[in-house]
């Protein structure tokens, strides 16, 4: 046949593939005779006509891939809205008047979206012929004839190319809906039993692709990634078209780039997805590491630039995350991938992060809340992407990990006798022995305990076995370590009285307290009402013991033996289940009306007690001898399950302290003597105790006895109806311990800071007022001025933010109330911290903190900041160091934390005199008109 036929039957059939009235067979045989005939056309025709009437066939196959979506998914919907229906059917309907009109309303609703197989069924003529067929036989039919649209769209793109002269391709946007559209279209094999049929048409598509431009590749995977994930999540035949393309060596490059450009731009984002986007993402970067691992000549240099960043991002991005444990999953995932020795680029970008990064790690694995964690960060630790010659000076932070690998999961046991053997095989014994000294007896102890036989471990017990060897006489140097012994007093048991055979016997309820504690989160309720009884009748045992030594009903020799319920194991043990037990929803109530009654007594009985006066003071007399035990007990108890506690069980908890404090102050007020001015004082003593106990936990090192703190603060500000002379007693108190928990966060605060902040606001609407006295406003100022130059970032906003609302709630300026503190506290020469030194004598935290002390101070107007001497000084440094060269301030090779130092003191000076520069004085001054000029 001649072009010219050719070109006609091109036509006539392109029509009637898109011709919708035509049954799916006849455009399936339409379709694949247009693809037969692509070769003639190539073949008979110039250049140019062949272009022309392949990129006509192009078009109409495009379109008629775009109308098999638009037909799946208009069917898929009434498909669904019939099963929906079916079900409805099932149930017994009970259909009242008043809800006739919604329904109504919900089939005109109904109609106007699915009532167009209707209509389409009442046309005498040119009805679509999708109308009269099934869901199911529809994509049976579209199944072939997609496969006959691929081949022709592969063999289109594959003759376009060849030849001395090819023809134009179709541009970035046309190959863009092609890429939308042919993903959709993977949705018709969604409940197809054979695997064969979607993997040749994920092929067929993988080709097509990969027939694609350079420049129109990378732009259409640019442009359409967040279409991809949500293709991927909806329809799980998406993502191996991924798969199969970055394993291509020739866009394996350019794919990886553009995956990891897409995730880094979206990693803050990952923390907060919903699970299944988040799996998705995880995917994603292990198919990226993976790509990198396989071709390394040429991936590996698409990674280097994003290598810094997606580690100390991540430390960063996880500490705020709804989900912190993607992040190092991500990290574990990149750890095992550049592990192998192989990239030198990779390990050369992590040594100027390797102090900081071990640094995170251990506090991480210090802080970690269950053992999944735990293992996580140790891995982490112990895959660190560096060779053995870099981490040697930093080898004293592997040993704590390797002990727990060692008594960890097999995959953990094997990478810690890997990592130990390797270390052993390479280091002298002058220079590892000191570095394993301090884990040394519990590493031989670990290592004994691999030494099992059958059904053991046996891969384990011979490496362990070869270990030793290596070590020779050394692994016998742990017996010269002295051994830590634990005592236990018999003060620090609890007994139970039993009769068995007539005679009495101790019960030591230790080990029983523990097993209920388990117990109370068992599935049968049996269990759960008898552990929770084995509670109860412990804390009885306990309160007794002490109600009888108050009545001196023990003789003074049993006196030392009796139980203390200060540092009592088994009572804290015995409480600590009570209070969680009054967060579960099936034994709840029956827990927390126990635990109200109980404190009730415990409380009554430390009233009770008359109060010791000594004749002669001793300072040391109130730590030998506490007047309150029971209390301080229950505080302590308290104070860890707090800590120890989930976010949810937090809440729980919240209420029972709330509940706690309200019965105290009840019993107080309806004890006899609760008129008397003595007996007030020593109430409000004790609540004063309870309060400032709980304050403490704010300035202890980790995080969650912090926030632990935090809880039960709010609690006695918000929960709890205190006097307001004991809540301005308690305000200074609270504030300093807050400024403390933000002042000693790590580096990459977690999300809840911000609530330490919001509730140090609150605290000062709540005690400040227009009426206050000016002694306790000026304590207050004070303390929160000194805050302004602290090297915590996070602490100087708090305290900024506070003075602002301080200014706010007693109705003055801020430069009024900021002035007197400043000038005393920060800006006096001879003692405060800004004029006293120079910046240069000072490490680069307290410069920053220094000059953010100074900026915010200049940016309060009116100014109070006067041009001394000392402040030009101050100017002239600062100006100093914006232009200094950087290699005269940090050496080189300068580590991350260097660079970002020194980056941050860079803005800070920057911001500092900017806020001169708009300072009238400071444009009025003639002593100043060489900072000015430079």
């Amino acid at each position: 046949m001649p072009l010219a036929q050719l070109a006609r039957v091109v036509y006539v059939f392109s029509c009637n593939l898109n011709d919708a009235t035509f049954s799916s067979s006849i455009q399936t045989m339409c379709a694949k005779l247009l693809n037969t005939i692509i070769e003639s056309i190539y073949a008979k025709g110039d250049p140019d006509q062949a272009a022309r009437i392949a990129k006509g066939m192009f078009y109409s196959s495009l379109e008629k891939l775009v109308a098999i979506v638009d037909a799946h998914d208009r069917l898929r919907a009434l498909n669904a809205r019939d099963k929906g229906k079916g079900k409805a059917k099932e149930e017994p309907e009970k259909v009242s008047e008043d809800v006739v009109m919604e329904e109504t309303g919900n089939e005109n609703a109904d109609k106007q979206l699915h009532g167009w197989r209707e209509i389409e069924q009442a046309m005498p003529v040119h009805s679509v012929a999708f109308a009269n067929e099934s869901y199911d036989y529809f994509c049976k039919e579209a199944r072939y004839l997609l496969k006959t649209l691929l081949h022709t769209f592969r063999s289109l793109l594959n003759y376009s190319r060849q030849g001395e002269t090819p023809g134009p391709t179709p541009d970035g946007e046309v190959l863009g809906k092609f890429f939308q559209y042919s993903l959709r279209s993977l949705a018709i094999f969604e409940g197809n039993r054979d695997p064969r049929e979607p993997k040749e048409v994920i092929e067929l598509l993988s080709q097509i692709l990969l027939q694609f431009d350079q420049h129109i590749f990378s732009e259409v995977w640019s442009n359409h990634m967040n279409f991809f994930l949500d293709q991927s999540i909806a329809n799980p035949q998406v993502f191996p078209v991924l798969q199969m393309l970055i394993t291509h060596e020739s866009v394996s490059h350019q794919l990886v780039g553009i995956l990891l450009k897409y995730l880094m731009t979206h990693l803050e984002e990952v923390g907060h997805f919903e699970k299944t986007r988040a799996a998705l993402t995880l995917r994603l970067f292990k198919m990226s590491f993976l790509a990198i691992n396989t071709y390394i000549a040429t991936n590996e240099v698409v990674l280097v630039p994003h290598l810094q960043k997606l580690i100390m991002n991540s430390f960063s991005y996880a500490a705020k995350a709804t989900d912190p444990t993607i992040y190092y999953q991500i990290l574990r995932a990149l750890f095992r991938s550049i592990g192998g020795g192989r990239f030198e680029a990779l390990y050369k970008e992590v040594l100027p992060i390797l102090q900081e990064m071990l640094d995170t790690l251990a506090y991480l694995l210090q802080h970690a809340c269950d053992d999944a964690q735990k293992d996580l960060f140790v891995e982490l630790t112990l895959t660190v992407p560096v060779r053995l010659t870099n981490l040697l000076p930093h080898l004293s932070y592997l040993m704590k990990p390797l002990v727990h690998a060692l008594q960890a999961g097999p995959d953990l046991i094997s990478q810690g006798l890997r990592t130990l053997e390797l270390c052993i095989d390479n280091l002298t014994a002058d220079f590892l022995d000191p570095t394993m000294g301090p884990v040394l007896r519990e590493l031989m102890t670990a290592l004994h305990q691999l030494l099992k036989p059958i059904p053991a471990n046996r891969n384990h017990a011979n490496a362990a076995v070869k270990i030793l060897g290596k070590l020779g006489g050394r692994n016998r140097r742990f017996q010269e370590v002295e051994n830590l012994l634990e005592y236990y007093p018999p003060a620090t048991r609890v007994t139970a009285t039993i009769t068995l055979e007539q005679k009495r016997h101790k019960l030591p309820l230790g080990s029983l307290v523990k097993t209920a504690k388990s117990a109370l989160y068992d599935d049968s309720p049996v269990y759960r009402d008898d552990g929770l009884q084995v509670l109860i009748l412990s804390a009885l045992t306990m309160l007794e013991e002490v109600s009888c030594l108050d009545r001196h009903l023990i003789s003074e020799a049993n006196e030392q033996d009796s139980p203390n319920p200060e540092s009592n194991t088994t009572f804290g043990d015995t409480m600590t289940g009570l209070f969680l037990a009054c967060a579960r929803p099936e034994i709840g109530d029956k827990a927390l009306e126990f635990v109200r009654n109980f404190c009730k007594r415990a409380f009554a009985l430390e009233l009770s007690r008359p109060e010791v006066k000594h004749e002669k003071y001793n300072p040391d007399s109130g730590r030998n001898r506490r007047q309150l035990p029971l209390t301080t007990a229950l505080e302590e108890s308290f104070v860890d399950t707090l800590s120890r506690s989930s976010q949810e069980q937090r809440q729980g908890l919240r209420k029972v302290l709330a509940a706690v404090i309200r019965d105290f102050k009840i019993l107080a007020t309806e004890m006899e003597a609760a008129g008397k001015l003595e007996q007030q004082r020593s109430i409000d003593r004790m609540l004063m105790q309870i309060a400032a106990r709980f304050a403490q936990l704010c300035h202890e090192e980790d995080w969650a006895r912090k926030m632990a703190g935090i809880a039960a603060i709010e609690v006695f500000i918000n929960d709890v109806d205190l006097s307001r002379k004991l809540i301005l007693d308690l305000e200074i108190e609270y504030i300093r311990a807050l400024l403390f928990t933000l002042r000693d966060a790590p580096k990459d605060a977690p999300k809840t800071s911000d609530d330490v902040l919001e509730l140090m606001k609150h605290i000062i609407r709540t005690c400040q007022g227009p009426e206050d006295g000016r002694g306790r406003l000026q304590r207050l100022t004070e303390t929160l001025v000194i805050e302004l130059n602290i090297q915590s970032e996070l602490s100087r906003k708090a305290a900024q933010a506070c003075l602002e609302t301080l200014a706010e709630v007693i109705g003055q300026p801020a430069p009024d109330i900021v002035a007197p503190a400043a000038k005393s506290k920060l800006l006096d020469v001879a003692a405060g911290p800004i004029y006293s030194k120079p910046l240069r004598a000072l490490p680069f935290p307290m410069q920053v903190g220094n000059i953010d002390a100074m900026t915010y101070l200049l940016e309060l107007k009116p100014t109070f900041i006067e041009p001394t001497d000392e402040f030009v000084r101050l100017l002239h440094e600062v100006l100093a160091l914006a232009d200094v060269e950087d290699a005269s301030l940090i050496s080189k090779p300068a580590t991350h934390k260097q660079e970002f130092w020194l980056k941050t003191l860079r803005i800070s000076c920057l911001r500092l005199l900017k806020a001169a520069m708009a300072s009238p004085d400071f444009l009025s001054k003639p002593n100043l008109n060489p900072i000015r000029s430079r």
